[in-house]
């Protein structure tokens, strides 16, 4: 009886010693938290205006206007085609 009393208490040290000690991260269903992640960068295009009627103009004359143009996101904003219609 002794033989099963020791290998019990033997059984119960190395649970709580590999529970403990050896298996951190296992016990009590603990897991390792996820690392922080930057936000990808992404440029964003903010124009206050984006629309403009000239009204009526001359066929042949000139005319202009200004956009204002801000770039609100996080990378660098490259204009490669604008469009008039």
């Amino acid at each position: 009886m002794k033989m099963y009393a020791l290998s019990k208490t033997v059984f119960a040290l190395a649970c709580f010693f590999s529970s403990t000690f050896l298996l951190p991260g296992f016990a009590f269903g603990a897991q390792k938290p996820l690392p922080q992640q930057r936000p990808a960068a992404h440029p964003k295009i903010l124009v206050q205006e984006p629309d403009y009627n000239f009204g009526t103009a001359v066929q042949g004359t000139t005319v202009e206007h200004a956009f204002a143009v801000k770039n609100t996101g996080n990378a660098v904003l490259h204009i490669r085609h604008v469009k008039v219609g």
